[in-house]
């Protein structure tokens, strides 16, 4: 049985050029995270902060393909089982317990 998804639910968006939003939300778009970063060592960068929050904000889509991902490639490696398949299904394994708030061991 899948684990219960205790995260706020996609689709999320970016909203203000650095804001991550959930705009189907029925709570009215709750802030997922703002990207903007006006301190530390590499100072204000708009281009960086809009890259981060599109990644942040396809997080819910990018889980739900790895964990499809998964079904597949477990159902390939039972054909055709080899180290190098071995490694990528511990991977994505990993990313997934990662994403849902669990740790890689």
């Amino acid at each position: 049985m899948p684990a219960k998804t205790s995260h706020t639910p996609g689709p999320w968006a970016v909203s203000s050029s650095v804001v991550v939003v959930a705009p189907n939300d029925p709570r009215d778009a709750p802030v997922i995270c703002n990207t903007m970063d006006l301190g530390g060592p590499s100072g204000f960068r708009l281009s960086e902060a809009m890259a981060n929050a599109h990644l942040i904000a396809s997080a819910p889509d990018l889980l739900a393909a790895l964990k499809a991902a998964l079904t597949l490639l477990e159902y390939m490696a039972t054909d055709r089982p080899s180290a190098k398949n071995h490694k990528t299904l511990v991977a994505a394994r990993a990313a997934i317990r990662r994403a849902e708030g669990g740790t890689t061991a």
